[in-house]
């Protein structure tokens, strides 16, 4: 039978990076929250310096995969990631081998 299901609209979304440690060649950002919510997703290194930023928007599904195409080569080491919405932040930190 069939279930009706309701998407409340939260101001909340979940953020992993997918796998950690990995390679830069294969990073992954792991979103969740209400569909078309949209995302600004920075990286940075533990300078601070920003290697990566882009803005991003959750599906109709409630989530989204999205692989990270560093355009430039970036070293090996603990990476800073930081995720903002309108109402909300998500602090995640990526380990690059």
């Amino acid at each position: 039978s069939w279930q009706k299901v309701e998407f409340k609209k939260s101001s909340e979304f979940g953020l992993e990076m997918i796998p950690s440690p990995t390679s830069a060649s294969n990073v992954v950002a792991q979103l969740t929250g209400s569909p078309g919510k949209i995302i600004d997703l920075i990286i940075a290194d533990d300078r601070g310096r920003i290697v990566y930023s882009n803005t991003l928007k959750i599906g109709d599904s409630g989530s989204l995969r999205y692989a990270i195409d560093f355009r430039s080569a970036i070293s090996t080491g603990m990476y800073f990631v930081r995720a903002t919405s309108e109402e909300s932040v998500k602090n995640c930190k990526l380990l690059i081998r």
